[in-house]
């Protein structure tokens, strides 16, 4: 058989032997999608999932996912996936690539949030310490305004922005955002400005890569966003088996992973998408009821290996 007859010999034993309605794999309709996910990832797909994804495209109806419980992503959703991703990931020497323009938005947004500082502490009248504020396209916070260095965090005063003001900051911090998003591509940005005109201004990043491992070490990269990872068995909860075409130093292009929305440690399962069809194979074979009875793939295949 091949890696393509040994999926479908799958999804087939399960729906035979699991107790539950499963989900039927649906027929491709649209393979040049197959082709733009090429684009994305700036190479071929390996020619063993290119066959899976020109005759399949995810499943239909409801049910218990065909592959054990789990489903094979349709090509719409993989390519949202990779989009994110892409647009997730962060430059290694991350710059300003033309300061001029920045400069000119940077100034334009302290000087909406100066304007809101209360008239008894606005210009030329009392002296006040600080106010801050901090901005991504989708969310703010503040600004919190301190009247001097004594002011703690609960005397803060918040002074509100006209709806006017919000929509203005919104589109300034837009512009910002896209035009440095090739070069620098931060999540946020946090302002303090202070009396006189001085001011800091820090682009900033979420660090959603904390407390993330690999098994065995050094396999695959230990970042929460990979382009290079192609999502293809999911879960319904932001997770994934897929396929590792960037992998870290000891690792193996084209290595089965797991990683997601939950998993803190991304494990290896196979080398190759056929090796990890032949893994669940053999279980087939030999403990066909231990797969049956697992209700979490993840959590089935990590405690299978480290275990033989």
């Amino acid at each position: 058989m091949n890696a393509l007859q040994k999926f479908e010999y799958i999804t087939q034993w399960y729906a035979t032997n699991c107790n539950h309605e499963t989900s039927k794999l649906k027929e491709q309709n649209n393979s040049r999608l197959v082709s733009h996910v090429e684009t994305i990832i700036g190479e071929p797909i390996p020619n063993d999932l290119k066959e899976l994804f020109e005759k399949y495209d995810g499943e239909e109806n409801s049910g218990y996912g065909a592959f054990i419980g789990h489903s094979l992503i349709n090509l719409e959703e993989l390519i949202e996936e990779l989009n994110f991703s892409r647009s997730s990931m962060k430059p290694e020497n991350p710059y300003i690539s033309d300061p001029e323009k920045s400069q000119i938005l940077v100034d334009s947004l302290n000087s909406l949030y100066r304007s809101i500082i209360p008239k008894r502490w606005g210009l030329f009248k009392k002296k006040w310490y600080k106010l801050v504020y901090k901005l991504s396209k989708n969310s703010s916070e503040g600004p919190y305004f301190y009247r001097d260095k004594n002011t703690s965090d609960k005397e803060y005063e918040i002074p509100r922005l006209t709806t006017e003001q919000e929509n203005r900051s919104r589109n300034l911090i837009k512009q910002l955002q896209e035009l440095e998003r090739e070069s620098y591509n931060w999540d946020y940005v946090e302002c303090t400005l202070y009396g006189y005109d001085s001011y800091s201004f820090e682009r900033m990043f979420y660090n959603f890569d904390d407390g993330l491992s690999s098994y065995p070490e050094r396999c695959i990269k230990t970042i929460d966003f990979h382009f290079g990872w192609l999502p293809l068995i999911k879960d319904h909860g932001g997770n994934f088996i897929g396929i590792d075409l960037d992998p870290d130093v000891r690792g193996t292009k084209g290595q089965v992973i797991v990683y997601g929305r939950d998993e803190k440690l991304m494990f290896v399962l196979a080398n190759s998408w056929e090796e990890f069809l032949d893994l669940v194979l053999g279980i087939i074979k030999q403990k066909p009821s231990d797969l049956l009875e697992s209700s979490h793939l993840h959590n089935f295949f990590r405690a299978f290996i480290v275990k033989r």
